[in-house]
């Protein structure tokens, strides 16, 4: 099973804060469902990863609680970037060479 927030990468285009959020959370939720299965069923494979930045969105301000957050855009196009890698389950430690580590 595959499954892509590709909604996070039209909203961070539009700088649309409250959307990201809602888009991020969203996928958050999936990524921790497909995690939770993977731990549970013991032969799954799950793995996590963006194909660029976009946007640049930074939290400059807001409440200790979060109730309020501010966020400015640093960034209009897309950038090449290292993202982040994320994998649990078997093989999950050594099916993957990184480029420094190759």
């Amino acid at each position: 099973m595959m499954a892509e927030g590709s909604q996070i990468d039209w909203v961070n285009h539009c700088n649309d804060f409250e959307d990201a959020l809602e888009q991020t959370l969203a996928f958050d939720s999936t990524v921790r469902k497909a995690r939770d299965y993977a731990q549970s069923d013991g032969s799954t494979l799950a793995a996590a990863i963006a194909d660029h930045k976009t946007g640049g969105m930074a939290l400059i301000g807001g409440a200790r609680d979060a109730s309020t957050l501010f966020a400015a855009w640093t960034i209009e196009r897309p950038r090449a970037a290292t993202m982040p890698f994320y994998a649990c389950g078997p093989g999950a430690p050594h099916l993957f060479t990184f480029a420094d580590q190759a």
